[in-house]
């Protein structure tokens, strides 16, 4: 008994996902806000001098995490969630979630552009140059 071929979809309805240069964009502002996440996440973004009972100085360095607690959590999801939805939400309703997102984006960078916001600038940056790329592929993807 010989088997079907690998390239053979199970369905008709079962077509291989096409690679768009708005759906890489979008997979680039998702990398670009997991870079910042992870950047302001493990390295020191608070630096401080503090003065001993001995009258020497000591400099301090801190990470978002350490000074601000999980809360600041919340805040590095933002851009993450923002940049997700868009890759997750197809059809007719990926336009306009994509629209949304960024906007929000946008507006979270510029908001927060004086705390964590500038971080994200190459994400909301990336997410802006997806909504002006073309959504649908000339080709079908290459199996």
């Amino acid at each position: 008994m010989a088997a079907a071929p690998a390239s053979t979809p199970a369905t008709p309805d079962a077509r291989p996902r096409r690679r768009t240069p708005a759906g890489i964009a979008r997979w680039v502002a998702f990398g670009l806000a997991c870079v910042a996440v992870g950047y302001l996440l493990l390295v020191p973004v608070y630096a401080g001098v503090e003065a001993t009972s001995t009258g020497s100085a000591v400099e301090t360095t801190a990470t978002l995490l350490e000074v601000n607690g999980p809360t600041a959590l919340v805040s590095l999801a933002f851009p993450i969630v923002m940049t997700i939805v868009p890759i997750l939400v197809g059809g007719r309703r990926g336009r306009v979630v994509s629209v949304l997102c960024t906007v929000l984006l946008v507006a979270f960078v510029i908001l927060g552009g004086f705390s964590i916001g500038l971080f994200f600038a190459p994400a909301g940056l990336a997410a802006i140059v997806g909504l002006f790329l073309r959504d649908t592929g000339s080709a079908p993807a290459e199996p």
